[in-house]
């Protein structure tokens, strides 16, 4: 087999593309784990706050409101 100078130029290139490829999925893969994060954090907040009214409910707080005019 000879090595020619397209033959190495389609090596590098078919390397360099590789290279890009494996770059591109590892920054999806962090923005897949961040919004992963977000989404946990979300479910967090919603059932703290799910949390929250169920006591609110059951003491009575929070039923009404005072106002002057």
């Amino acid at each position: 087999m000879d090595i020619s100078a397209a033959s190495l130029s389609a090596l590098s290139h078919g390397r360099i593309a590789g290279e890009v490829s494996v770059r591109v999925a590892r920054a999806a893969l962090d923005a897949q784990e961040s919004q992963g994060e977000q989404m946990v954090s979300l479910l967090r907040g919603a059932a703290e706050f799910a949390a929250r009214e169920g006591e609110r409910a059951r003491t009575g707080l929070g039923d009404t409101l005072d106002v002057e005019a």
